[in-house]
């Protein structure tokens, strides 16, 4: 990879240093984080690797544990497993650029190049505010569109005047449009999450076939760390579209979901 600029390699060496997590409660979480910050120091990622799991076995689970996590796969040579933890680690806070700068690190190293799909700017942009905002920052912004909305109605009822009554009117229809977007942007969010289509190829290498059976006939191959989405399951297979739209079938244990 190529860096530019003075600050460009300090930047890359500073985003692979594991964050800090607190914790509280029997599972002596402390002592566990700062034995898994040494193990990754000291070069030992496989020892990390185990110590960090093993604080997620015990039920904790944070953005940066699995933002530290991901860095010890990624130094492990593990790309699929590393990828797999940076975008649980997105889930539970999208809107961190240290998150999404080692993704983007390590998805260069993926083998295959695909092309997404070309995307209207609307709803190239509705994807990105539906990637970066948690549900609660959905639910707070569709706030402020009903307050509006309930001041217009207030307004508009309770003057008699034409002028603020037109206003009201006026600002009602705007603030009703941008409630009922808030509302569907934050229930389009919640589905993708209860759903999780999002998943990651952890096999080296798979067959897409192009129907769930062991003798169909195979269009290419897929490699560790790309990132795919699932449309439906049948047994162990899982019928799954790239980004650059096209469809076929993985067998299940090939891959993992976000």
């Amino acid at each position: 990879m190529t860096v530019h600029g003075k600050k460009g390699p300090i930047a890359v060496v500073f985003l692979f240093l594991p964050l800090s997590m607190c914790g509280a409660g029997g599972f002596d979480l402390d002592r566990s984080w700062g034995e898994a910050a040494s193990a990754y120091h000291a070069g030992d990622y496989g020892h990390a690797v185990e110590i960090y799991e093993h604080i997620l076995a015990n039920g904790f689970a944070s953005p940066a544990l699995y933002y530290n996590l991901g860095n010890a796969y990624y130094r492990r040579g593990e790309l699929g497993k590393s990828i797999l933890c940076y975008r649980r680690a997105l889930v539970l806070q999208p809107s961190s650029q240290y998150i999404r700068d080692n993704l983007a690190l390590a998805e260069m190293r993926v083998k295959d190049r695909v092309e997404p799909i070309p995307l209207l700017f609307i709803i190239r942009k509705w994807n990105e505010l539906k990637e970066t905002s948690t549900v609660w920052a959905l639910a707070v912004g569709a706030c402020f569109p009903l307050w509006l909305l309930m001041a217009a109605v207030f307004v508009f009822f309770g003057f008699e005047r034409v002028v603020l009554r037109r206003v009201a009117l006026f600002g009602g229809c705007i603030s009703f449009l941008f409630l009922a977007a808030s509302l569907f942007l934050l229930f389009d969010k919640m589905e993708d999450l209860s759903a999780r289509r999002t998943a990651v190829i952890l096999a080296r290498e798979a067959p897409l076939r192009v129907s769930p059976e062991m003798g169909a006939p195979q269009q290419f191959l897929v490699h560790e760390g790309l990132t795919v989405e699932v449309l439906e399951q049948k047994g162990n297979w899982l019928h799954v579209r790239l980004a650059d739209g096209t469809k076929g079938w993985l067998l299940a244990d090939s891959l993992e979901r976000v």
